[in-house]
């Protein structure tokens, strides 16, 4: 071979190097261009927010093309606020904050549930064995009109005393200020989420029952998201709501507990038998209804919750002021 064709074999290959660095770069830029972003509000790093601990873990929001970036709220009416004024385009709420924001004003849209039925317990003192013996004593729920607040009423109307009559109720807004409350002594009872409800438990509390289950036609959390921002952006709605229901999918295979349970201590920051322990629970109650579901049942029995506290004037109006179900069917 001579020369001149050794140097046109080389510029050859240089050039076809030279396309396929090029073709790899764009193919990049576009798929950088074609990644969609999210900001979410979640309250804080509990297992109301499972799925979305496991589906950041396994990687499923990227799988989607979505860059999520997590803003912790503190509380569930501080979340409905940020959405409303589009601090987050996606967030958490119980469901009485969330419908009873929207009644208000608040341009938001309940787009999919959460964690259905809550692990929340009724932690007693040491030496507490029941609750009918909190008769006289100091029970502390979230606040006067929260979901932990209806739960303790039920849960007292089935052991035989009145919620709000037979016991001093006192408040405060998140499970570790709950729990530090009844750790100082000051109070006989507390509503504790898990995972550290069962760190509670290891350290001498009693579990005076589970909650969420008491009132099972009553959901527990809701995402919400802000109406303006989703209907503008329904493809990245539908992307988020797709990858969090694939991590509960993936949360309720047997062969998956072991790694469920490593995540779900780490966001946490309780121990992994802890988390394995709440893990079971959630799978136990069917916490996370699969495909984030929820029914017209659920939402009137929401609305009527907040009509006998009056919240909201009417439980029989049109549900579509409050709900949308097209980003979940836009999910599959």
């Amino acid at each position: 071979m001579d020369n001149s064709s050794t140097i046109s074999r080389r510029a050859a290959l240089a050039g076809a190097a030279g396309i396929t660095a090029h073709a790899a770069l764009g193919g990049a830029r576009a798929r950088a261009q074609a990644q969609r972003s999210m900001t979410l509000g979640i309250i804080g790093n509990t297992v109301e927010y499972y799925s979305i601990f496991v589906a950041q873990a396994l990687g499923y929001f990227e799988a989607e093309g979505l860059r999520m970036d997590v803003v912790l709220t503190g509380g569930s009416a501080n979340s409905a606020q940020m959405a409303a004024v589009n601090a987050v385009h996606v967030g958490s709420s119980s469901w009485l904050d969330g419908i009873r924001a929207i009644d208000r004003g608040a341009p938001l849209v309940v787009v999919a549930n959460g964690l259905a039925k809550a692990t929340t317990m009724m932690l007693g003192a040491r030496g507490i064995r029941s609750v009918s013996e909190l008769r006289g004593k100091r029970v502390i729920v979230g606040g006067a009109k929260d979901i932990t607040m209806v739960w303790w009423e039920a849960l007292a109307r089935q052991n035989g005393l009145h919620g709000r009559n037979d016991v001093e109720v006192v408040f405060a807004g998140a499970t570790p200020q709950r729990f530090a409350a009844l750790a100082a002594g000051a109070v006989q009872a507390a509503a504790v989420a898990t995972p550290l409800a069962f760190r509670g438990i290891g350290e001498g509390f009693v579990n005076l029952g589970v909650l969420g289950p008491l009132l099972p036609q009553v959901p527990y959390m809701t995402w919400h998201a802000n109406k303006a921002w989703a209907d503008a952006n329904q493809a990245t709605l539908a992307a988020f709501l797709k990858a969090n229901n694939r991590a509960i999918d993936f949360m309720y295979a047997s062969a998956n507990r072991q790694r469920c349970g490593e995540i779900l201590a780490q966001r946490s920051s309780v121990s992994v038998d802890d988390a394995l322990k709440t893990h079971d629970l959630v799978v136990e109650i069917k916490g996370f209804e699969l495909k984030s579901a929820f029914t017209d049942e659920a939402v009137r029995g929401i609305l009527q919750l907040l009509v006998d506290w009056g919240d909201v004037p009417r439980a029989d109006g049109p549900l579509a002021r409050y709900v949308d179900r097209k980003f979940l069917a836009a999910a599959g």
